[in-house]
């Protein structure tokens, strides 16, 4: 689906049974050539070792403050 496509994690953020990720990813689609150059937030809910759920947000200022309501 992309060419040279490559993401890079910026921040890891430990928050118990929550990690707070921010990254950045680059490439250029296939079929169309259309680029991808983006930064976002994610965060991963855990149920003790298990991953249970993800949350990407295209902008990692709105994943920080979906943390902060979260608790």
């Amino acid at each position: 689906m992309w060419d040279d496509w490559q993401a890079t994690i910026e921040e890891i953020h430990d928050l118990g049974d929550r990690v707070l990720i921010v990254a950045y990813q680059r490439g250029c689609a296939k079929t169309t050539g259309v680029p991808l150059d983006m930064r976002y937030g994610q965060i991963w809910i855990f149920r003790g070792e298990r991953l249970i759920r993800t949350e990407s947000y295209a902008d990692p200022a709105e994943a920080k403050a979906a943390v902060e309501r979260l608790g």
